[in-house]
């Protein structure tokens, strides 16, 4: 009698149809970039000014913004005013980069007091705390941003006759908003303004824009080796970029339809600065110019190499040698100056 033959036993794998793997990878691919193509909503970033009544009321409003400096504040990033015992012909704002505190005009500042000035340097919402290695920025938000430019100027109408706003980057950002829409700003300095940066082109500003408010907070870590003023952060914060972008946008649509109503604004660009977009700068100016506006540009030329924080004195290679009396010369012309 002969042996059975061997059973053989098959297995088969069960595999996804070709079509439904496709399908996965497109709407993998589909969750990844639809934060880029919802737009983000811009609406309610208008002013909502109450300004200063007289020089007393705008110390009290300055009282009000100091008090909210804690002990989680730099005591050098605290909000600071430099002023006479009277209101000046011109009061002037300063508005800081973001990472940065209101210590990062620490030289600056006094050139202006001494030409006879009220300066005001507000901090921005969470910047200037003791921990560095904060995550803080993360709850930046663009009416945060607003409200800051709004109480900034709001003091400011007490200090002085006329009022000047100079900003640097995202402070920049918030000059801009300040020209465009409050008509009690005499004078608007933009420099160097964070519009979009220089690393995204600028056509994709706005897909960058909804993908870094819509998705998690990401961190961007200085480069190994960078020296930086020792209150500046060590992270960037891709949603408080989105947030301060969500701003810029803000005014971009503005822009395209009314005349701003600050009485001048000048945009001061720098040539060799590769962290924000020259690009978006010179499309602001001239959406500007479209309405008849008579907005000014000032170029530092590229030779020059100037940093993209060109203001800060303790920030290695700095010019404020040249820098400074063109900012000076640009916030208060000189046949105007007191």
């Amino acid at each position: 009698m002969s042996a059975p033959s061997p059973t053989t036993v098959t297995t088969s794998r069960r595999t996804w149809p070709k079509h439904a793997r496709t399908a996965l990878l497109l709407a993998a691919v589909g969750a990844a970039v639809a934060p880029a193509l919802i737009p983000v909503s811009t609406a309610g970033l208008e002013p909502h000014p109450a300004p200063a009544l007289d020089y007393a009321d705008a110390l009290v409003k300055f009282q009000q913004l100091a008090e909210q400096d804690g002990s989680e504040i730099n005591p050098l990033c605290r909000s600071q005013l430099l002023v006479h015992s009277h209101p000046t012909e011109w009061a002037i704002v300063l508005l800081h980069g973001i990472t940065n505190c209101p210590y990062q005009f620490e030289t600056f500042a006094p050139l202006l007091y001494q030409r006879g000035y009220n300066v005001l340097m507000p901090r921005m919402p969470f910047n200037g705390y003791l921990d560095t290695q904060t995550t803080a920025l993360r709850h930046l938000t663009a009416e945060h941003l607003r409200d800051y430019g709004d109480r900034s100027v709001d003091i400011a109408r007490g200090l002085g006759s006329k009022v000047a706003v100079l900003g640097l980057s995202t402070g920049g950002v918030v000059a801009a908003w300040l020209a465009q829409f409050r008509a009690d700003v005499d004078r608007a300095v933009i420099v160097a303004p964070a519009l979009g940066l220089g690393v995204i082109p600028a056509p994709l500003s706005n897909m960058a824009m909804h993908a870094f408010v819509r998705l998690p907070d990401m961190r961007k870590r200085r480069k190994a080796g960078s020296i930086e003023p020792p209150q500046v952060y060590a992270n960037q914060s891709s949603r408080s970029a989105g947030e301060w972008m969500r701003l810029a946008t803000r005014v971009f649509q503005a822009a395209r339809h009314t005349m701003p109503l600050a009485q001048s604004a000048v945009i001061v660009s720098n040539g060799h600065d590769h962290v924000v977009s020259n690009r978006r700068a010179a499309h602001l100016m001239q959406l500007w110019q479209r309405t008849g506006y008579p907005v000014e540009q000032y170029l530092f030329p590229p030779d020059l190499r100037l940093k993209h924080d060109c203001i800060d004195p303790q920030q290695p290679d700095q010019h404020t040698e040249i820098v400074y009396p063109v900012l000076l010369d640009l916030l208060v012309p000189p046949a105007t100056s007191a």
